[in-house]
C-alpha cells in the first residue's frame, strides 16, 4: 500500500460511519508503520463538513489510539524530540486515550517538552489517569514549579499544582509506582 493510498483511506475514514472506520482500521492495520506516519502527516483533503481543527484533534486522535492499541511500538520506539511539536501533541493525547500504562514512561517524559501546551496535555492526564501519578511525575511537576515562568504564570502555574494536588488523591496498588 503507498503513502498516497494511505492518504486517501485516511480521508474516507474522516467522514464514514463506525463499522465503515472499523474496517478502515483493519485496512490500515495491515501496514501500521505506513498508515501511522500518513495519519501524522495528514494534511488533507479535508471534508466539507469537517474543520480540520476537529480532524487533527478528535478524528486523528482517534484514529491513532487504534493503531497504538493494536501496536504499541509506534509509539514506544518513536522519538518525541524528533517528531514535529504540531504532531506532538496529538499522538501524546492518543498515547495517553489508549490507557495503557506501558506508555506511562513517555508520556511523564513529556513533562520536559519545550512547548507548554504539550506539558499541560501530560498535567491534565496526571490528573486524570491514577497509572500517570509516579515519582517521576511528581519529581518533574515540582521542577516544573521551579522554573521562573510557570511559577510566575496565573495560567500555567494553576496546572501543575492541579496535577500535584491529585498526588494526594491515590496510592497505587504497584508499590512501584507509591511515593
Amino acid at each position: 500500500m503507498t503513502a498516497k493510498d494511505v492518504t486517501s483511506m485516511i480521508a474516507e475514514y474522516l467522514t464514514s460511519p463506525g463499522p465503515e472506520k472499523r474496517a478502515i482500521v483493519e485496512k490500515l492495520a495491515e501496514t501500521p508503520d505506513v498508515a501511522f506516519t500518513a495519519t501524522l502527516r495528514f494534511r488533507g483533503p479535508y471534508p466539507e463538513s469537517l474543520h480540520p481543527r476537529d480532524v487533527h484533534d478528535t478524528h486523528l486522535v482517534d484514529l491513532m489510539t487504534e493503531l497504538l492499541k493494536q501496536f504499541p511500538h509506534l509509539f514506544t520506539e518513536c522519538e518525541l524530540k524528533n517528531i514535529d511539536r504540531f504532531q506532538r501533541q496529538p499522538l501524546i493525547c492518543a498515547a495517553i486515550s489508549t490507557h495503557d500504562p506501558q506508555f506511562t514512561d513517555a508520556i511523564i517524559g513529556a513533562l520536559k517538552d519545550r512547548s507548554i501546551y504539550i506539558k499541560i496535555l501530560v498535567m491534565d492526564a496526571i490528573g486524570r489517569h491514577h497509572y500517570l501519578r509516579t515519582a517521576e511525575a511528581k519529581k518533574q511537576l515540582e521542577r516544573l514549579l521551579t522554573v521562573k515562568s510557570i511559577a510566575e504564570s496565573n495560567c500555567d502555574r494553576p496546572h501543575v499544582e492541579k496535577a500535584l494536588a491529585a498526588f494526594n488523591d491515590c496510592v497505587s496498588s504497584n508499590p512501584k509506582r507509591n511515593l
